[in-house]
């Protein structure tokens, strides 16, 4: 029995286009993946950012969010769902109402989780992924959009410190994912972020904003351990891969500016 994961990105939720409401064509769209999740049997439900469009999402978008998650876990209560946060996203915001669907098994990230002690909260950002049997067939991270304050405080000594922190956050989340995977499990990462590195990779200008950080905007797909079996990605509207065939932007399900003239989707 194989273990089967939709990956999906860039909802923005609250878009409007030329000042038109998108509120009828969102709703489409998720009642057709509660029924896409039925129908392709699967076991797994990532998203990974930009679930709404501003930080301060209208409570009619907050409310078509948790409808929509309310109803994916009535009609699929095996199904693991992971959501992180992304640029637009108020990580803290998503973040509020942990308690509550951490208790639904719904795994939202918004922030990367730190505890009091600057060390890593493992077992929020570390999530296992069970199949149709109920055995894990899979550790996803669960690393959302990541700002300065989220990396490592540490001296790298590479050319861009911002490049050279996230490359040891993510050998240390790959060090302690490898430390609770059994044989046979499949290791997953998520991230939020402008990954350079393909060729001719497709941007949208209209409605992507360009991620600045530090020195840098953009992640090399070096940075990304091998070891990782798939990385799902978010931020760039267009479906395509980032350099290697297992970095893969999943693109929006659906126009966001008047220059996405290219097929939308979600990956299976």
């Amino acid at each position: 029995m194989g273990f089967r994961l939709i990956h999906t990105s860039d909802w923005h939720l609250g878009h409007t286009l030329r000042d038109m409401s998108r509120e009828e064509e969102q709703g489409a769209f998720l009642d057709w993946l509660l029924a896409c999740v039925g129908s392709e049997q699967a076991d797994a439900l990532v998203v990974t950012g930009d679930l709404f469009d501003t930080s301060n999402p209208s409570a009619q978008s907050q409310r078509q969010l948790y409808g929509f998650l309310a109803e994916l876990r009535r009609r699929h209560p095996q199904l693991s769902v992971v959501l992180i946060g992304g640029n637009h996203d108020s990580g803290a915001r998503l973040d509020a109402p942990e308690p509550l669907l951490s208790a639904q098994q719904i795994h939202m990230i918004g922030c990367l989780p730190w505890r009091a002690d600057r060390t890593l909260d493992l077992d929020r950002l570390l999530i296992p992924l069970r199949d149709r049997r109920g055995e894990v067939a899979a550790w996803i991270a669960a690393v959302p959009f990541l700002r300065d304050v989220d990396l490592p405080q540490v001296d790298t000594g590479a050319d861009d410190p911002v490049i050279g922190r996230t490359r040891v956050l993510y050998g240390q989340i790959l060090d302690a994912l490898q430390a609770r995977r059994s044989p046979g499990q499949a290791l997953i990462l998520t991230g939020h972020a402008y990954v350079r590195g393909g060729a001719g990779l497709r941007l949208s200008p209209d409605s992507e904003r360009r991620i600045q950080r530090g020195y840098a905007f953009s992640l090399p797909a070096a940075i990304f351990p091998p070891e990782f079996d798939y990385v799902a990605l978010g931020h760039m509207h267009c479906p395509q891969e980032a350099g290697r065939p297992e970095l893969v932007y999943s693109g929006a399900p659906y126009p966001l500016g008047m220059d996405e003239d290219y097929a939308h989707r979600v990956v299976v």
